[in-house]
């Protein structure tokens, strides 16, 4: 058999429209391996560094996670404090992760799916730690109020009692997120045991007897559950509600209410905390006590 092909054609035993010229490729442009406009799709490398399929802040352009629900939400650049390196969840780590999303997002975001996309999973992934999401925000709470600063057990009674139930609405109060579940769901995990080993100590030393000991601690944490909800409601501000209420009493015959306090706010909480300790006082003959 003959071969056709001019001698020019064969330079390199190479095709002519192929034209590899010392393993240059025309097209292809690999210049010592190099590639240069060989965006694949997905990958997109130079020179094998990756420049279309980066994720910016852990969302990938152009990758809308169903799962995730992050459609309409990519957030551009978008390096969340919180969010948990893959392989490393935990119970802990996400607790963490969820209340540091409370605190940005508020009460509004402790859903499965809000806290899953800051983690970075699946939501079911979710329950691989907690045995639903009642048992999450649980665990949320009292990794909350662990910030609480508890007195020396060896202070008076009375200041044991007002500094903890005290600093315990103050620090849920500053966890906007998981604040309205504290409220209605006093915390049973390591730290609140710690604050109801507290109160229960203080409510003895004051001379009450086992059961008015268990029975006022619930009293005490009903009044500071309640006075949390409402501070969550009306922020301790006066509103249209606290203007009603003021009317209503001046219709009633009452007139002096430009000094009531709004609902929720630190001064009737104060008040309210007052009247418990001294009603305590009196209850176990130890009012003339400071």
């Amino acid at each position: 058999m003959t071969d056709d092909r001019s001698g020019d054609e064969r330079a390199g035993d190479g095709p002519r429209g192929d034209e590899r010229a010392r393993g240059v490729r025309r097209g292809d442009d690999r210049a010592g391996g190099v590639r240069t406009g060989d965006e694949r799709a997905g990958d997109g490398r130079v020179g094998g560094v990756r420049v279309g399929g980066v994720r910016k802040g852990g969302v990938r352009k152009g990758d809308e996670r169903k799962g995730d629900e992050r459609k309409g939400s990519e957030r551009a650049g978008d390096v969340r404090k919180g969010r948990v390196v893959r392989g490393t969840l935990s119970a802990g780590s996400i607790a963490a992760s969820a209340l540091a999303l409370g605190d940005q997002e508020g009460p509004e975001a402790m859903t499965a799916r809000r806290i899953a996309a800051y983690v970075g999973c699946d939501p079911m992934t979710l329950y691989r730690h907690f045995a639903n999401l009642v048992a999450l925000l649980d665990a949320v709470a009292d990794l909350a109020v662990g910030d609480v600063v508890l007195p020396d057990d060896r202070a008076p009674w009375v200041v044991r009692l007002r500094e903890t139930v005290a600093n315990s609405r103050e620090v849920a109060l500053a966890h906007p997120g998981i604040a309205p579940h504290i409220a209605s769901r006093p915390p049973l995990g390591p730290h609140g045991q710690q604050i109801g080993r507290i109160l229960l100590g203080a409510l003895r030393d004051a001379g009450l007897s086992d059961e008015d000991t268990v029975a006022t601690s619930q009293v005490l944490i009903a009044y500071l559950s309640s006075s949390i909800a409402m501070a969550v409601a009306t922020q301790g501000q006066r509103d249209d509600r606290w203007t009603e209420a003021a009317h209503a009493l001046r219709s009633i015959g009452q007139n002096s209410t430009e000094q009531m306090p709004a609902a929720g706010s630190i001064e009737q909480f104060t008040l309210g905390l007052d009247l418990l300790v001294d009603g305590l006082r009196m209850r176990t003959n130890t009012a003339h006590l400071p």
